[in-house]
């Protein structure tokens, strides 16, 4: 980015205490998970929908945002409304993502891997990840953290006729449960120690700043030096980068991953860049 093209606005920002709670109420929140086949196709078997009153397994080959409003509908049963917005809380979203059609869907990729995505149709879902919360462990390991319980099952050859497992069925249904679990006992520990709602900040940086605001921040805190902040916006180098395909491909493909280029640089070349390196 040239210089002149920054916008001060951009960079000339002040922190003001927080006294407003900003909290969702009454959400109403259902556990999202998803079973695929083992090999290299990776098709969906089922979709497991988990709501306070109903987990439900459904068995399914082609997913669709309309198909999923409908399991939605028959998971909720006479609660549903379909007027409000309805929060998807899955671990690892882009599982059950690669199987839903991109169009008229919002994204947003909190950290690598980690994706949030909203539907607008006849009824608002909103797929939350769970992940993100977790530094990426797993999901056994966070329902550990909550006296939960994630049932094994061997999942190295998965096909369509595990729907015919009973224990298979079981494990479906406690990954949505616990999932759905996971999410209420971690809004509520946030709320509770932070007042701050994760459905209105919706990564852990913005809850944290949300916290920092208002626990420390008694009075507004100036922008520093113009030419402080303009210089730290310039010595920026690099960021995340995900460059993807998404759909059918045929042929060989190759993934290449260079994790902590900058730094593994800084430290290979023994200086940091500067300006005339760009």
């Amino acid at each position: 980015m040239r210089q002149e093209k920054i916008k001060p606005l951009f960079f000339a920002q002040s922190i003001f205490p927080l006294t407003r709670t900003r909290k969702t109420v009454a959400p109403t929140l259902i556990g999202f998970d998803s079973e695929y086949t083992s090999d290299w196709k990776h098709e969906i078997v089922c979709l497991q929908l988990s709501s306070e009153k109903n987990t439900i397994v459904f068995p399914e080959k082609r997913l669709t945002w309309e198909r999923l409003t409908a399991y939605v509908k028959r998971c909720l049963g006479r609660d549903f409304v379909r007027e409000e917005t309805i929060y998807l809380p899955v671990f690892w979203a882009t599982a059950e993502l690669q199987h839903l059609p991109a169009d008229n869907v919002i994204y947003q990729e909190w950290r690598a891997g980690a994706y949030d995505a909203t539907y607008r149709g006849k009824v608002t879902l909103k797929v939350i990840d769970l992940a993100q919360w977790f530094d990426h462990t797993s999901l056994q390991k966070a329902a550990k953290l909550f006296g939960l319980k994630k049932i094994k099952y061997d999942c190295s050859n998965i096909t369509r006729k595990n729907l015919k497992d009973p224990a298979f069925l079981t494990y479906a249904r406690n990954d949505a449960e616990i999932t759905r679990k996971i999410f209420i006992a971690l809004r509520e520990s946030i709320l509770k120690l932070f007042n701050a709602d994760m459905l209105v900040y919706r990564t852990p940086a913005s809850a944290s700043m949300s916290a920092f605001r208002r626990k420390h921040v008694k009075e507004k805190l100036h922008n520093p030096d113009m030419r402080i902040r303009r210089q730290a916006l310039l010595s920026m180098h690099g960021g995340a980068l995900q460059s993807y395909f998404r759909g059918e491909r045929k042929g060989k493909g190759y993934l290449y991953d260079a994790p902590s280029q900058y730094p593994q640089a800084v430290l290979a070349i023994g200086k940091f860049p500067n300006a005339g390196h760009c």
